[in-house]
């Protein structure tokens, strides 16, 4: 029995090793945030104005009411550094001129830490890239970040936007509601190591 019980183990622990996959659908309103718990200490946050990815833990609530966004894990590991960022929810995305060369704002895809310590080695890391002197390597060639620098795994998310309802108009403009398919991906066990 005991070898049997070693054997069942040994079966369960590739599972909880390999990429965890999670397929959510749901909508949005102003003030009513969608919260899912992705695991490991992450929660997916949808709100109005932005995706995020946060950790959870004793000291650090998410504040649902007002949407406070806490940490978005997601911040820097999506990018870019300047600009609209695919975690960015703005009403003129949905309202595009015929002069503006810009994504399908409906489908999002992003990138994130899945932990605080990585989160903050993906931060520093854009931080010297952007703002950083160039490092020049010895054969010449300039580098902008850490040379030495190799990113934690990271989790992936791609998420549908339908419905969007847009209230007000110009600068005014706001995002009302939307509905929403999410496909989140945790990287295996093993990659975060």
């Amino acid at each position: 029995m005991r070898l049997c019980a070693s054997l069942g183990l040994l079966c369960l622990v590739p599972l909880t090793l390999s990429a965890q996959q999670q397929h959510l659908s749901g909508g949005v309103r102003s003030g009513q945030p969608y919260t899912h718990s992705l695991g490991r200490g992450l929660s997916l946050v949808l709100t109005t104005s932005s995706i995020a990815v946060q950790g959870v833990d004793g000291r650090k609530q998410i504040d649902i009411r007002s949407a406070a966004i806490v940490e978005n894990y997601a911040q820097c590991a999506t990018g870019p550094g300047h600009g609209p960022s695919e975690i960015d929810l703005e009403a003129w995305h949905f309202k595009p001129t015929k002069d503006q060369d810009f994504r399908d704002p409906r489908h999002r895809k992003f990138e994130f830490a899945v932990s605080a310590a990585d989160n903050k080695r993906v931060c520093d890391e854009l931080e010297a890239e952007l703002y950083g002197k160039p490092v020049t390597g010895k054969d010449g060639t300039e580098v902008l970040g850490n040379p030495n620098y190799r990113s934690p795994a990271r989790g992936k998310g791609e998420i549908s936007l339908s419905d969007v309802v847009i209230t007000g108009t110009g600068q005014d403009a706001e995002i009302e509601s939307y509905r929403f398919v999410a496909d989140i991906t945790l990287p295996s066990l093993q990659k975060t190591k």
